[in-house]
């Protein structure tokens, strides 16, 4: 079969047909309300989609190499196609006046593949697993200087997300699929805390790990799409309770404390850090990490 050329006057005739037919216009050379357009049928039946449609159906089918549809599935094609146009004028009508917000009905159309094609994955070019992309991705993370337990935080990222799918296969994900993880990781108790996981927690490591491993994906060509772009979720800020600082009573009571230490089994250097170091911070102001990693000059 050969794709049949189009006849821009034929088409545009049977579209103005199928225009009358569907807003209940006796003719359309009459001047319109465009605010209050009559409603069209709410269930026209297969006879009555066949006769002002069916030609149209027709000439499409055959244009991408369809030569016919089975009987059982003729009238759902001639609905959905019903519905489809019917969307489509609507969608024009609200951009002839004016408002051309984008039409979210025409993206529940999967991507038309022609018989015999081969076929694209929707985000994959190379595929793969969810777990090599992080490996991947580290690949190169490391050579930036970014610290292992960034790492280490978007494995147990991917791994929550590879267990909330069930599968690894990174050529079946969806932009769904990690808005429902991020719903699923919302809804999530932390087992150590025993409190739900923070709303912090999940754009801030969640979707910052998967955003960042996808958009190496795209960018070394593993993926079409970053199906985790414009993921996003509005954390509230924390209550702040108190000052970040020690109260003095507190920093006294931690520096006693460490002059009272009853050695263990622990190495004599151990022993003297626990001793010295909470006195160098309060001396100092450095934080317990910067002290305890202090070399000698």
């Amino acid at each position: 079969m050969h794709p049949v050329p189009h006849d821009p006057e034929d088409d545009a005739a049977i579209f103005e047909a199928s225009l009358a037919r569907l807003v209940r216009l006796e003719t359309v050379r009459k001047p319109l309300d465009l605010n209050h357009l009559p409603q069209p049928d709410e269930s026209p039946d297969t006879p009555t989609l066949e006769v002002h449609l069916g030609l149209l159906v027709d000439r499409l089918l055959l244009s991408e190499g369809i030569r016919r549809v089975d009987i059982s599935s003729r009238g759902l094609l001639l609905r959905a196609f019903w519905l489809a146009l019917r969307d489509a004028l609507q969608a024009r009508l609200r951009n002839a006046q004016g408002d051309y917000t984008l039409d979210t009905k025409s993206e529940r159309f999967p991507a038309w593949v022609a018989p015999g094609a081969v076929v694209t994955k929707q985000h994959v070019v190379a595929g793969g697993s969810l777990t090599s992309l992080v490996e991947g991705w580290w690949t190169e993370a490391k050579a930036r200087n970014l610290k292992p337990s960034t790492h280490e935080s978007y494995s147990n990222t991917m791994a929550g997300f590879v267990a909330y799918l069930g599968h690894d296969d990174c050529s079946r994900v969806t932009k769904s699929d990690v808005i429902g993880f991020k719903d699923h990781r919302l809804s999530t108790t932390n087992p150590r805390t025993k409190r739900p996981i923070s709303a912090k927690t999940v754009k801030d490591n969640d979707l910052a790990g998967l955003k960042a491993v996808f958009g190496w994906a795209v960018s070394n060509g593993k993926m079409h799409g970053n199906p985790a772009e414009n993921v996003t979720l509005k954390a509230a800020k924390p209550r702040k309770l108190r000052s970040k600082a020690f109260t003095d009573d507190e920093a006294a009571t931690i520096v006693r404390a460490s002059l009272n230490l009853t050695r263990g089994g622990e190495r004599p250097e151990t022993f003297a850090a626990k001793r010295w170091v909470p006195w160098l911070m309060a001396y100092s102001g450095a934080r317990a990490g910067a002290v305890a990693q202090g070399r000698p000059t």
